[in-house]
């Protein structure tokens, strides 16, 4: 997950909001899209008529996927519109204003942004509790973050290479790669002034800084770290 963050570029969304100038404003600004529309979405058909989306979809069969020909017209705009029915029979319809053809593959990178934005929240950093409005400290905030995510998870990564996560009844992890490496930073740095604590905190800089491409046992300043698992 760590080397597909990229710079966000383009934006995608679950479903599109009621208010047609969200398509006027993405493209004014000329900011790339793959925004799912809901299924009575007006849409045009072949013939230029305006009916609801899902009717152009009837024969897809499930697990297909076909892209309308052509540009549609969509609250005004020329979009391209790709429809997927997964096994479920649920359709997903997308709108998109160039490169249809790779839409449902990007579509599904939202799914990581998702995961990210959980991290970010309830299920990690809590961000959403902050009172802070200023926007220049939002962001430095939100950098400050970026940064701890990605070094969760990298510790994640190394703890579940040393002692795998255990898997559940029904199959599934009991946690998440970046919630393994979240709760060993935190139990550090709550507990710092033991001693374990410590160099459990120096071998989670390793990794960190394995990643950046430094190597902390060529400084002097930096104290030679060893690779054994310490449990916390």
């Amino acid at each position: 997950m760590i080397d597909n963050i990229l710079f966000l570029n383009r934006i995608y969304t679950p479903a599109i909001p009621k208010e047609p100038r969200w398509f006027s404003y993405l493209i004014d600004k000329h900011i790339d899209f793959r925004i799912r529309i809901k299924c009575n979405t007006q849409v045009a058909n072949s013939r230029g008529i305006l009916v609801a989306v899902e009717n152009l979809f009837r024969g897809l069969p499930r697990g297909g996927y076909q892209i309308l020909s052509g540009k549609r017209q969509v609250w005004g705009h020329s979009l391209y519109i790709i429809g997927l029915k997964m096994a479920n029979g649920e359709l997903v319809i997308i709108a998109t204003q160039e490169q249809p053809e790779t839409a449902l593959a990007d579509y599904r990178e939202r799914w990581q942004i998702e995961t990210l934005f959980g991290c970010l929240k309830t299920r990690g950093f809590d961000f959403e509790a902050t009172h802070i409005t200023d926007l220049k400290r939002l962001e430095k905030l939100l950098a400050f973050l970026a940064i701890a995510f990605c070094w969760s998870h990298l510790v994640g990564e190394w703890l579940h290479e040393q002692k795998p996560i255990t898997l559940k009844n029904h199959g599934r992890p009991a946690q998440s790669i970046f919630r393994y490496g979240f709760d060993y930073l935190r139990a550090c740095l709550f507990h710092h002034h033991e001693s374990n604590r410590q160099y459990a905190f120096h071998q989670a800089l390793e990794q960190l800084f394995k990643r950046l491409g430094w190597n902390p046992q060529n400084s002097r300043s930096s104290p030679h770290v060893g690779w054994r698992l310490v449990t916390i």
